[in-house]
């Protein structure tokens, strides 16, 4: 299972950054619509209209292929955003 929620990825039922993403596909393209996905179709709402799109199979499989990189990629940001924590804590 492949969803994207504004710059949330949740794939298998593990929740990304779009970041996490775009560490592994920088090619892959953020709008500001919202895509909704489910197992039949794919649609973009901008708040007031939405529109079909096709299911995106390419870069969901590609994503699906590549989980452990970006797998490492998010503990990589996570480690990467406690240490900023801890400094900007020690600095006051």
């Amino acid at each position: 299972m492949f969803k994207r929620v504004n710059d949330i990825f949740i794939i298998n039922n593990e929740t990304f950054s779009v970041n996490d993403i775009l560490s592994v596909f920088p090619e892959y393209i953020v709008d500001s619509c919202i895509h909704y996905y489910d197992r039949k179709k794919h649609y973009k709402s901008d708040g007031k209209t939405q529109s079909g799109l096709p299911i995106p199979y390419e870069i969901g499989n590609r994503i699906l292929d590549n989980i452990v990189h970006i797998r490492m990629c998010k503990n990589q940001r996570e480690i990467d955003e406690r240490h900023l924590e801890h400094v900007r804590t020690k600095r006051r």
